[in-house]
């Protein structure tokens, strides 16, 4: 059964089935569900075993119940926002680095610390949007949790352009083998039509967080005076010149100001 579902997850496809790779995760228990589509749906939220990937300082994992009790407040007052997430070339201009975890959608995380959004790498094939749209359909008429779904939402909203797909692809978030990105661009601008976003508390603060980021305007303008100024050897060195030689002129200004005003003895 284990094999049977894990060759058609688009999130394991490349990674091999060693006992190593397999212990890192929870096996869920495959007795309950009703049919393939329901073992492949329990199987793609299934959990990470150990977190090698991050970790938390220690303020942040051993905070006090009064601290438990704020966040759970914060959680609650999050709610599902028209404001969807950005797209992925508009975050990276925010300083947003993605990065490719392998896994399930369970190791989604964004750290607010050092700006990177972890995501699942997924392998998309021709039969890869139809894998996604059963399990979507699944959850959204079967299910009353909402992962998957923000997943999805999440996903389609982090590509919109070419540009978007470059920069997932170059993460390797996306392992794309449809022949061309404009065909995994139309898969991903059509998946969401019809669809009813749903709350996910974890994930919808990591929304919030990312978007808060991204408001905070004169972070955009740093990235992009970085990008633009100092990307690029050519560019930095005329900037430095340019501000040498208005500093010297400065300077010389000064110098000839103070020597026609100097009294005469």
């Amino acid at each position: 059964m284990f094999y049977a579902v894990a060759i058609n997850d688009p999130f394991l496809i490349g990674q091999g089935f060693s006992t190593e790779f397999v212990q890192r995760f929870h096996i869920p228990d495959f007795r309950h569900c009703t049919h393939l589509l329901d073992c492949l749906y329990v199987w793609v939220l299934r959990k990470q075993a150990t977190n090698r990937f991050r970790f938390d300082r220690v303020s942040d994992i051993s905070w006090t119940e009064q601290a438990a009790d704020k966040r759970e407040e914060e959680a609650q007052k999050i709610t599902i926002s028209r404001d969807r997430l950005r797209t992925a070339s508009q975050l990276s201009k925010a300083g947003i680095r993605f990065r490719a975890i392998e896994g399930s959608i369970s190791v989604m995380h964004y750290d607010k610390r050092r700006l990177w959004f972890d995501l699942p790498r997924l392998v998309v094939y021709n039969k890869t949007e139809d894998v996604l749209r059963n399990l979507l359909a699944y959850e959204q008429t079967s299910k009353d949790g909402g992962e998957f779904t923000k997943y999805v939402v999440i996903m389609d909203s982090l590509i919109d352009t070419p540009e978007d797909v470059a920069i997932l692809t170059k993460a390797e978030v996306i392992e794309n083998h449809l022949g061309s990105d404009e065909k995994l661009l139309k898969l991903w601008n059509d998946m969401c039509f019809t669809v009813s976003d749903r709350r996910c508390d974890h994930w919808d603060r990591m929304i919030h967080e990312i978007l808060h980021h991204y408001h905070t305007r004169w972070r955009t303008y740093y990235v992009e005076l970085r990008e633009k100024y100092f990307s690029r050897p050519w560019p930095t060195i005329s900037l430095l010149s340019a501000f040498l030689l208005l500093l010297f002129t400065s300077v010389q200004t000064g110098y000839t100001v103070a020597g026609y005003y100097k009294p005469d003895i």
